[in-house]
């Protein structure tokens, strides 16, 4: 499968493929629908969606497995979850 990393520093997540190969980045500085405050973690569902968790703004944006219109290489932007809370049993 595909490894996703969360550039902190740049405020992106990029894509890449298990042997190595960039793939795709997406996001940019800010707090609008995908863009991101130095994001600190993602994961990827069964159904290939992306979350990504976005500390300096208590959120998680979920991204579409489907790449967008223009046929780009990155996912679609489909939900916020704002103040995630913790896990039952987790503190």
């Amino acid at each position: 499968g595909n490894v996703y990393v969360a550039d902190y520093g740049n405020h992106r997540i990029q894509k890449f493929s298990s042997s190595g190969r960039f793939l795709a980045k997406w996001g940019t500085y800010g707090s609008g629908d995908g863009q991101f405050i130095e994001p600190q973690g993602v994961a990827v569902d069964g159904s290939g969606n992306v979350y990504v968790s976005d500390i300096f703004k208590n959120r998680i944006q979920k991204f579409a497995a489907t790449t967008r219109p223009t046929h780009t290489p990155y996912p679609t932007y489909t939900r916020v979850y704002p103040r995630p809370q913790p896990l039952l049993g987790q503190r």
